[in-house]
């Protein structure tokens, strides 16, 4: 698994990059699988959902039935979703959860009642996708990838089944990781068989892509049979698109290990006045780049350390 703790750079800024080694099949599952809606893409200015997004990667996936009835919920393992950052907790009845950047049949139906449109990034209105939340992180954005019409599931609590996919929610990885998984658990299931997409989920992370690091794992009604296939996805490498500050107003620590990559412009250690910062790099294949200066102690107290153990 590859993981990657994300925080901003003001303040104390603490990262730490660990790899383990993760086995699985790639071959596309028959019935329930997972693929990319969009090739993952660094976000700007013009691109980003809201200003917090800029400089991390957006991961669009679409979830698919070929043939199949039925699911009881499905997860996404490999890389550490609690630091996702369009994240928004809510709450469904006993379904609670921390992403509503998604879209199923339900949310493409006109019978979507208005208690429920929080519960996506937007949802069907005459035809086109209007907003759920609000324009907040992780709140409001236009579904570009699909249009209402493209999603199999009902139009109504009464119809039959997909229709309301839960809130994306932290459980354990596969591999045993605690609190990285993001699952999220279907409502009610029919035997209608359908073919085509059953919902669309985009997620905002700070690590740059990584092909087939991402384990789809999807659990028919009765728990009988399991899919797995994998995607792209956040990967072991940070990507900073601007310059990273390790110590900016406050004391801050940088740890790069177990062959994990950070990159940025220019890198500060110790950056403000009576800040103290300490970056370490460290074991087989882990690396810093820093396409500028690297200034350690600008105007506080600075130290680098570079070991191979």
């Amino acid at each position: 698994m590859k993981y990657l703790d994300y925080r901003k750079a003001i303040g104390a800024l603490a990262a730490v990059v660990m790899v383990i080694g993760v086995s699985v099949d790639t071959a596309q599952a028959a019935n329930i699988y997972a693929v990319e809606a969009a090739a993952p893409r660094q976000l700007d200015a013009i691109t980003a959902n809201h200003v917090d997004e800029i400089g991390a990667w957006e991961y669009v996936y679409d979830i698919v039935m070929d043939a199949e009835s039925q699911f009881a919920n499905f997860s996404l393992n490999g890389a550490d979703f609690s630091q996702i950052i369009n994240q928004r907790p809510f709450s469904h009845g006993s379904d609670t959860g921390i992403h509503t950047q998604k879209w199923d049949g339900y949310a493409a139906s006109t019978g979507i009642k208005s208690w429920d449109r929080s519960a996506y990034g937007s949802y069907n209105s005459g035809g086109s996708w209007v907003g759920g939340a609000g324009a907040i992180l992780g709140g409001d954005i236009v579904n570009s990838w699909h249009a209402p019409g493209d999603y199999q599931g009902s139009s109504s609590w009464a119809g039959v089944d997909p229709k309301f996919i839960g809130p994306g929610k932290l459980v354990d990885d596969i591999d045993g990781s605690v609190g990285t998984a993001l699952l999220y658990n279907n409502r009610v299931t029919t035997g209608t068989a359908y073919n085509g997409v059953v919902m669309t989920t985009r997620l905002v992370h700070a690590n740059a892509p990584e092909a087939d690091v991402i384990t789809f794992r999807g659990y028919s009604f009765n728990g009988a049979t399991v899919y797995m296939n994998t995607v792209t996805g956040p990967g072991s490498m940070w990507v900073n698109s601007g310059g990273l500050y390790v110590g900016s107003e406050g004391d801050g620590t940088l740890n790069v290990e177990a062959g994990g990559v950070v990159s940025n412009t220019n890198g500060y250690i110790g950056y403000d006045t009576d800040s103290t910062g300490e970056a370490t790099v460290t074991g087989s294949g882990s690396t810093w780049i820093n396409s500028g200066d690297l200034h350690v102690g600008e105007s506080g107290s600075g130290s680098v350390n570079v070991t191979d153990s």
